[in-house]
């Protein structure tokens, strides 16, 4: 009963924060996507359809600026410095909302599935890596 509760609540969220952001517009700042799988062929929620995540990479590439991690970082920080004393060398001009794509795992469906549509659309991307299984040895959780 409470995994059937959870899993509706779940489907809830996103509707809910969508309605959310259309009545209370986000501020400036960034937007950070986690990706975790892409194309795995699991039954996992956060495993995305690789044609799904290219339609999305089209989307960010062509509406958004596509930010690596450390760029956006030093974005948000000339963004923090009062107007008359920031330099804009470090951010784009580029309109649309700054977005970073990042994954974590480094699971090799990454670099077979996800890496090509990067590549396509010369997206920056962050991976995190569970690097606690290789230095401990272990398989990780889910080899798909």
């Amino acid at each position: 009963m409470q995994r059937r509760l959870g899993r509706h609540l779940r489907r809830l969220l996103k509707p809910i924060s969508a309605a959310a952001d259309l009545v209370r517009r986000p501020g400036p700042g960034v937007v950070v996507l986690a990706y975790h799988r892409v194309g795995a062929g699991t039954d996992s929620q956060v495993d995305l359809d690789t044609g799904l995540f290219d339609e999305q990479m089209a989307y960010l590439a062509e509406h958004h600026r596509l930010l690596s991690l450390d760029t956006a970082i030093d974005a948000l920080a000339i963004a923090s410095i009062p107007s008359d004393q920031a330099d804009s060398s470090g951010t784009s001009g580029t309109s649309g909302t700054a977005v970073v794509v990042t994954f974590d795992d480094g699971t090799p469906d990454v670099v077979e599935h996800a890496l090509p549509a990067l590549a396509k659309y010369q997206i920056p991307m962050t991976l995190y890596l569970a690097s606690g299984y290789v230095d401990d040895g272990l398989g990780f959780w889910d080899p798909a």
